[in-house]
């Protein structure tokens, strides 16, 4: 497979309530209206789109080295992809725009930003599972790992950046690792 930039539609990325609610506090915390209006707000803002590309592997006592330079030093995700020989490598965004509403959001008033920062953590959560299914599509493949998960160190989230110039996205790091826009999801799927 070759590198795959994709742009959605707001419209597009599947939303799931109940991990909207489990972020909020619990049903009926904030009215079905109230975050149906906020999707729609942040669709209004977002620029969602992602990047996936499938590299060579092979696990080697517990860890998966690449051909492509890259090294996932999880023992977690080895036991997940082994069998594999390739991984997807996804870095799926929402945009600089989210991030920017989520700022005036919560100058406003805490409660409202922690709302959109919510919806907007969900919607990002879909925007990864709609850039697993587009780029997995056909294809035998593991459940999604993300650095962070289990043993996989937050730190390999900039290789997967790197390999996939998650530049062409707006897609960076901060000097103290956190993505950039911060409703980015990076993510590798082993592919038999």
């Amino acid at each position: 497979m070759n590198l795959v930039l994709e742009r959605i539609s707001p419209e597009d990325i599947p939303v799931d309530f109940r991990e909207i609610w489990a972020r909020l506090g619990g049903i009926g915390s904030v009215s079905e209206e109230k975050i149906q209006a906020v999707i729609a707000e942040i669709g209004a803002e977002a620029s969602p789109a992602f990047l996936a590309d499938d590299i060579s592997v092979r696990v080697n006592n517990g860890i998966c080295i690449s051909a492509d330079e890259l090294m996932i030093a999880s023992a977690d995700f080895a036991k997940i992809a082994g069998g594999c020989s390739r991984v997807m490598m996804i870095a799926a965004t929402l945009g600089a725009g989210v991030d920017r509403l989520i700022h005036k959001k919560s100058a406003l008033s805490v409660a409202e930003g922690f709302i959109f920062d919510a919806v907007a953590s969900a919607m990002a959560e879909g925007l990864v599972d709609l850039a697993e299914i587009r780029s997995t599509s056909g294809y035998e493949h593991t459940k999604r790992f993300s650095p962070g998960y289990g043993d996989m160190p937050l730190s390999l989230q900039g290789e997967i950046i790197r390999l996939l110039d998650g530049r062409r996205l707006g897609i960076t790091l901060s000097e103290s690792g956190m993505m950039i826009p911060r409703k980015t999801v990076t993510a590798l799927i082993g592919m038999k």
